[in-house]
């Protein structure tokens, strides 16, 4: 309004018609507009989920935005009679009709959020908290963002837990964002961890555990993929459980065609020990260990 006074007080100077009109900026219409305040801005997260065994969240922009008032003013003719009634001709005066509009902050702020479009990959850890929420274990992995948003399965992720940690009470991802005011989390409510643990092998009980390992490694095996049935074969031995023969053997040729000879000769002696020179593939496992003596 500052800007407003010379103008005023020049057209209060103007002679009036009939002493009735008196022409004035006059103010039109008001309205308010945010702006944020030049970035870059801290990245957050917001919007999370956890559907199908998958985590995901979106990434937004904090921007921090001051309000203004803008007003827009037209000059002319106001009626400058005591009671309104104003009569008379108005003569035509230069800049009539004209324009302007005037901005003011308000003062006020605010803190909105905006989907960022950024792409990049930030490092990321999972935790296995207990009841009290201290930290069991954790396995450091590297989360995909792309065009702000991010999706991560969690089943491979438990699967890289020490084989040996009792079930937690849940788990929390933290992410390293950039420009973020410390880790960003998600946490898994109890409920949502429950119903996933029931279905993760390693806090199955054993029978079932095995059940679904043996599963795994019959898939590995007919599509002749040794090297990754090996860690298969890892887990079903660190179940604990007592293993048919068979198992050593299938274990030491895997061994075998994987490249790894030394280890394969072990499981095969082991399994002829524990099999006997009769067993049904002791003849193939003499033939390996024969093929892969030292020379």
């Amino acid at each position: 309004m500052r800007r407003l006074l010379p103008l005023l007080a020049l057209a209060a100077a103007l002679p009036a018609a009939a002493d009735d009109y008196l022409p004035m900026w006059v103010p039109k219409s008001t309205e308010s507009r945010w702006e944020a305040v030049r970035g870059p801005y801290p990245l957050a997260l917001e919007g999370r989920r956890f559907v199908d065994d998958v985590l995901s969240a979106t990434v937004v922009e904090r921007r921090f935005e001051q309000e203004s008032e803008r007003t827009r003013y037209r000059y002319e003719w106001t009626c400058n009679a005591p009671g309104g009634g104003c009569s008379g001709d108005r003569p035509s005066i230069a800049g009539l009709g004209r324009t302007m509009t005037e901005e003011n902050p308000t003062g006020r702020t605010r803190w909105t959020s905006v989907r960022s479009l950024e792409s990049f990959d930030v490092p990321a850890q999972l935790l296995a908290l207990d009841a009290e929420n201290r930290t069991l274990a954790s396995v450091d992995t590297v989360v995909a963002v792309r065009d702000g948003q991010f999706m991560l399965p969690l089943p491979p992720l438990l699967a890289r837990l020490p084989a040996a940690l009792p079930r937690p009470a849940t788990v929390r991802l933290l992410l390293a964002l950039p420009r973020a005011e410390g880790q960003a989390g998600i946490k898994l409510s109890s409920e949502q961890f429950d119903e996933l643990a029931s279905r993760t092998p390693q806090w199955m009980p054993p029978a079932e555990r095995l059940a679904v390992y043996r599963e795994e490694l019959k898939a590995r095996l007919l599509a002749e993929d040794d090297a990754g049935a090996l860690p298969v074969f890892e887990k079903i031995a660190a179940v604990g459980e007592p293993l048919p023969a068979v198992f050593t053997y299938r274990w030491g040729l895997s061994l075998m065609k994987a490249g790894r000879s030394e280890e394969g000769r072990a499981k095969l002696q082991a399994y002829l020990k524990q099999a006997g020179a009769q067993a049904p593939d002791a003849e193939a496992a003499r033939r390996w260990l024969k093929a892969t003596a030292p020379r």
